[in-house]
């Protein structure tokens, strides 16, 4: 009996560990035909407030697209054909221009991601889209704080707070403590490991990085 007790044990201590970098999900597989005759796929992975699109482009720099909603609303026509994804790598861009092309076959399914990839992407969309652009003093600077200020407390879980707050500092290179920030991090080919003085760092940032860093703190509260 005790055997049996230590490898049910064991068993679910694997399945906690497998999980435990996990994030529960709902993949939507939809197939679409041309007016040719030829078909293709697109995946999409919908996490909370966000949805990833699984990007396939030789050009592309990069196979992920994040994209968010401040509703909890995934966009679709009568044609089950996703029109609007909401703000992001493609902020204000509408997905699908024109008639739909017809669909043959679509799938939704509960599934899990992986939570760092998921993080990883936030990463990257804070800092192409917010951070690169902060001390300019131009249109889009001022349209990206505001946008925070609008939408940041309704899709960004406290978890995703910290990980935003601290993509600040990672911007300047500060030496993180804490193992599951370096390993995140470690992933972004702009963030190069310098300093370990957190005051330090925020003496180099700017007053837009400074707006940011308070009011991630604000909603993290």
């Amino acid at each position: 009996m005790k055997k049996v007790f230590m490898i049910i044990t064991m068993v679910f201590a694997l399945c906690v560990s497998a999980f435990a970098d996990k994030i529960k999900c709902v993949k939507e597989t939809y197939t679409y035909q041309n007016d040719d005759g030829k078909t293709y796929t697109n995946v999409f992975y919908v996490i909370e407030n966000f949805v990833i699109f699984d990007f396939k482009w030789p050009l592309a720099k990069t196979d992920k697209l994040l994209f968010y909603t401040t509703d909890g609303k995934f966009y679709y026509n009568n044609d089950g054909y996703p029109t609007y994804l909401g703000n992001g790598r493609l902020s204000d861009i509408v997905y699908g221009v024109g008639d739909p092309p017809r669909i043959i076959n679509e799938k939704k399914e509960e599934t899990w991601y992986d939570k760092t990839e998921f993080y990883h992407l936030l990463i990257e969309d804070f800092y192409e889209h917010r951070l690169k652009m902060s001390g300019s003093h131009s249109s889009e600077e001022l349209w990206a704080l505001e946008d925070f200020i609008l939408t940041g407390e309704k899709i960004y879980t406290k978890e995703e707070l910290r990980i935003l707050r601290n993509t600040i500092y990672a911007k300047y290179g500060y030496i993180f403590k804490s193992r599951d920030l370096t390993y995140i991090f470690s992933k972004s080919e702009w963030y190069k490991p310098q300093f370990d003085n957190g005051d330090f760092i925020k003496e180099k940032m700017n007053k837009t990085e400074g707006c940011y860093l308070e009011l991630i703190r604000n909603l993290e509260e």
